[in-house]
């Protein structure tokens, strides 16, 4: 396009009969454009007499998006000015924009513009202007109650002695896309106390979140004065304002269990008003500099209401005020209410999405769980806040349960196969578990029915829910199916299906006797294609798997052959650990479970005789060849393996014994036992941190120790006698709670018994990919192995013996590599292992669990008896046990450093102090002293090797606290 080429002087530049093509009366040239996916121009308006386009310009652009040869979308944007000054029109009176879209293609109209104006130099006025209509409904606004208002700004001035604002807002809507509702109250009119009544506040809350359309206007004026002259200064604001809402609901809407409002229309308002006065003196003293308030008055008022049927209207009104910077102040309220209000007939249940979320979808795996997960907590008490009603006009809250009330899991044409619930994730999401794999290529369906129920606390039982509309108790439940479909079983156990084994994978010290010499995998899905179970179709068919595991020494390549029992009821396989394991070897252990008799085949042999003659000798020559030789043309493949390296001990006991004797200090409360001796072989990381299964399943360390609770002990028995014998006393007496904290140390209630530390023990990492592959070991082994989470296969699938390699252990703390300049021979042996010259020592913290509890009870006894010594200076012995029994909450007595606390119902105080049998243990505990620590001593601590369900022998020693 090309403007004029003079824009203050305009002028029609041709006639308008001028059939030239591009040419317009405004000289503006429209010029098509190839390819272009539309038309746009833009067009300049002026007055072109008396002022000229200083009186009135404007600027409209048109936009025409065409598809495939058809009008898709017309576009027209303007702009004008009105007496301003033209061309820069920076200071026009009244200046507008306005967009106008009509979207051809879905059929919607739009229409946004907006009015400024500015008259004299304070009066401004600004009004936007929103119009729509399409298939989905249609809405007319100028302002909107929730985003841009109409503004005017009557007087906005200021001088050195004075400032000054009057303004006011306004809004109008309606259409089918409205929803009619209330705004939220000025913040000046709700911070200084007033709150609108609760039912009230709630019935307005439910009712602008209950669907409908219709209208809503309202608008408000705020003005403010600020005035300073020598030391005297007064500040005063005022606003006024209201809000109106007049909805058509979609549904008939219920109040009072009655049809509300005429044919669906209800309307809803509020008048609120706000005053706020300030008067006072500029103090500048040497002793003090600020402002002093004489009076100072705060008032709002609120007047809400709703019509036809019920009218009711609902008024609050909050004054505070203060003379003399308070030394005379006043605050004062007051409620009304007039009629009934209208309550909507709850439904709590009705938009509540129980089950969000489901799985699989689709494709699925053989180990899949099936899942259902939810917004709400299953199993669990689920609060819902219910809106007010004519029973309960301040509103309730209703406690509901979402249970799992059935669950199948199908596959097609079959029946369906037992599982379990297993609840995760704070109760959100079940999975439905099962001990046997899904059967590969098959489509399974899988339903879950929840039902909800209710509790009744008047009735202390739970029901089904209370349906408000019905007014009655009906049955609520949701359904959810879904299928899915399993792809192929493996022919090998994978990590994930894994949940314990012991030796553990990559374990670096595993005591060949332990544990009666017992070697176990427990499986969370039973693999019955490679496994044998009475279910399995194979035994079926009369051709079980032969289990074997062989152990092969990843050094020397020597194998040791032996079996592995299957008990398809606990998901495990069984084996023992050879006593012919070498001590300081690393082993790989392959499990294999061949179908039939295939791994044991005999050769097949073919005799044959002939008589042969030399030197006139006759003898007879018999000859066997072999027909079919022990050579498989693919190999069996282990289902599973696993690395671990033999211990130099052969058992717990000899690897405890080896440490010598074990000997007691101590630091403040905390002791510390220490053995003499410095073994020449570490714990590994499994035995000292625990371990993690293959699936994530986290388990304790191996290794475990604890001295036992003995009550004949001094500190013990204070602690018994004092500590824990009066809280248990009082709590089942007098409701007192006690809390110890750190649970996870404390047995039988209260005593701090699992209070050992060996965390800071030396550990050994375990075992790393050097170590277990060793020459040409990993190429010649074909197998479904783990190296951390990693499966790795390779090689020729036949079993072969590898040839020798060598072993690099890292059995100490650390290792070091040695060059050969330092004298060390480097021919067979590139690591030289350097142990850490540092004693075992355990951290024993019972007599700070102690202590941490005398002075818990110790406070206890204290504050009890001060706080009774406070109520009964203040209440008479008459008022007492009225006056506490209407209390609400707890009373906290005392906390410690770790978290613990003693607290118990303010309403059950009263007769903690009024009990002679309470009062001698508060005033025991309040003069109680702590024994402190007991040296010379003997204690035994007891040691233990533990791996799941695997028990192992105790080793008990006795050391002496110095």
């Amino acid at each position: 396009t090309n403007l004029p080429a003079d824009p203050s002087n305009l002028q029609a530049a041709s006639k308008s009969n001028d059939a030239t093509p591009g040419n317009s009366m405004s000289g503006v040239t429209f010029t098509p454009k190839a390819g272009a996916a539309g038309i746009r121009a833009t067009v300049c308006i002026a007055m072109v007499s008396g002022a000229g386009a200083d009186a009135m310009n404007a600027k409209v652009t048109l936009t025409a998006q065409i598809d495939n040869g058809s009008l898709q979308l017309l576009n027209l944007d303007g702009d004008v000015f009105v007496m301003t000054n033209y061309p820069t029109n920076t200071e026009a009176t009244v200046k507008g924009t306005v967009s106008i879209t009509y979207d051809f293609s879905q059929n919607k109209f739009s229409l946004n513009a907006d009015i400024i104006g500015q008259f004299a130099s304070t009066v401004k006025a600004e009004i936007p202007i929103g119009l729509y209509a399409g298939p989905d409904g249609w809405y007319f606004k100028v302002g909107d109650a929730f985003a841009k208002r109409v503004t005017f700004s009557l007087i906005d001035d200021s001088t050195d002695v004075f400032v000054m604002h009057l303004g006011a807002t306004a809004y109008f809507e309606m259409g089918s896309l409205i929803n009619p509702q209330l705004p939220d109250l000025p913040p000046q009119v709700t911070s200084h106390g007033l709150t609108r009544d609760p039912s009230a506040t709630a019935l307005i809350a439910e009712m602008n979140q209950s669907p409908g359309e219709g209208m809503m206007f309202g608008a408000e004026v705020d003005g403010n004065l600020s005035f300073s002259f020598a030391m005297l200064y007064a500040k005063a604001q005022a606003i006024v304002g209201f809000d109106m809402a007049l909805k058509h609901f979609q549904n008939s809407f219920q109040c009072n269990s009655q049809a509300a409002g005429w044919q669906n229309w209800y309307a809803l308002g509020q008048i609120y008003a706000y005053l706020g006065v300030d008067v006072g003196i500029h103090v500048d003293v040497w002793f003090f500099k600020g402002d002093m308030d004489l009076v100072s008055l705060q008032v709002s008022a609120l007047l809400t209401g709703g019509l036809p049927n019920p009218t009711w209207l609902d008024g609050d009104l909050q004054v505070d005020g203060e003379v003399l910077n308070g030394l005379v102040s006043v605050h004062t309220s007051a409620h009304f209410t007039i009629g009934d209000k209208c309550y909507p007939t709850p439904n709590p249940l009705s938009d509540l999405q129980i089950i969000s979320d489901y799985g699989p979808k689709q494709k699925g795996d053989v180990f899949d769980y099936p899942y259902v997960a939810s917004n709400v907590g299953l199993n669990t008490n689920y609060d819902i806040n219910i809106p007010p009603t004519n029973q309960y006009p301040d509103g309730q809250t209703r406690t509901y349960q979402f249970n799992i009330e059935s669950y199948t899991i199908t596959p097609n044409g079959g029946q369906s196969i037992a599982c379990y619930p297993d609840y995760e994730n704070n109760n959100t999401t079940v999975y439905f578990k099962h001990n046997d794999m899904l059967k590969p290529m098959t489509s399974y369906t899988v339903q879950v029915l929840v039902n909800v129920m209710q509790f009744y606390p008047d009735e202390n039982r739970w029901d089904l829910p209370y349906n408000d509309s019905a007014q009655q108790r009906m049955n609520e439940e949701q359904t959810v199916a879904f299928s899915f479909t399993t792809g192929p079983a493996p022919d090998y156990i994978p990590e994930k299906n894994v949940h314990f084994s012991y030796p553990v994978n990559l374990q670096r010290y595993v005591l060949k006797q332990e544990m009666g010499g017992r070697g176990v995998i427990n499986l969370n899905q039973w693999q019955d294609n490679i496994l044998n179970s009475n279910s399995s179709k194979y035994v079926s068919q009369g051709a079980a798997f032969n289990t074997l595991v062989y152990f092969i020494d990843v050094d020397s390549r020597d194998t040791i052959k032996s079996t592995f029992s299957c008990d398809a009821g606990t998901r495990t396989l069984n084996y023992m650990l050879p006593a012919s394991l070498k001590n300081n070897t690393v082993y790989r252990a392959d499990f294999y479970s061949i179908p039939g008799t295939g791994i044991n085949m005999k050769a097949l042999t073919k005799v044959s005789q002939s008589t042969r003659t030399v030197s006139n000798v006759h003898y007879s020559v018999k000859q066997t060849t072999v027909t079919a030789a022990l050579k498989m043309q693919k190999g069996p493949q282990p289902v599973y393996s696993l690395y671990f390296r033999t211990s130099q001990y052969n058992s717990f006991a000899d690897k405890i014994n080896a440490m010598g004797d074990w000997s007691g200090s101590h630091s403040g409360d905390n002791m510390f036992i220490q053995s003499s001796v410095v073994a020449p072989e570490l714990f590994d990381r499994f035995e000292v941190k625990g371990f993690t299964a293959p699936d994530g399943t986290p388990y304790p360390s191996l290794f475990q120790a604890d001295i036992s609770w003995d009550h004949n002990h001094r500190g013990e028995q204070f602690a018994d006698d004092n500590l824990y014998d009066n809280a248990l006393t009082l709590a089942v007496t007098k409701l007192v709670h006690t809390d110890f904290a750190d649970p996870e140390v404390r047995e039988l209630l209260y005593k701090p018994v699992k209070t050992l530390d060996w965390s800071g023990f030396n550990s050994d990492a375990p075992l790393t990919s050097s170590e277990i592959y060793k020459g040409t070991f990993g190429q010649l082994v074909n197998a479904h192995v783990s190296v951390g989470q990693v499966r790795t296969s390779s090689g020729p699938s036949n079993i072969q013996s590898p040839q020798r390699g060598i072993l690099a252990s890292t059995n100490a703390g650390f290792s070091m590599v040695m060059s050969p300049a330092s004298g060390v021979k480097t021919g067979n042996m590139n690591l030289v292992n350097v142990k850490m010259a540092i004693p075992y020592q355990i951290k024993w913290t019972r007599n700070f669990y102690i202590h941490e509890d005398y002075d818990l009870m110790n406070v206890f006894g204290l504050t009890a008896q001060t706080q009774a010594a406070v109520i009964e200076h203040q209440l008479d012995p008459g008022d007492q046990e009225s006056t506490l029994g209407e209390m609400d909450g707890d009373i906290t007595f005392a906390t410690n450093n770790i978290g613990g606390t003693i607290t118990m119902p303010w309403n059950k105080f009263y007769y903690l102090y009024t009990d002679p049998k309470s009062v001698l243990i508060l005033n025991v505990l309040r003069h109680l002293k702590y024994p402190g620590y007991q040296a010379g001593s003997s204690r035994p601590v007891n040691f233990h090797y533990q791996a799941g369900s695997l028990q192992g022998n105790a080793v008990s020693k006795t050391f002496t606290l110095k």
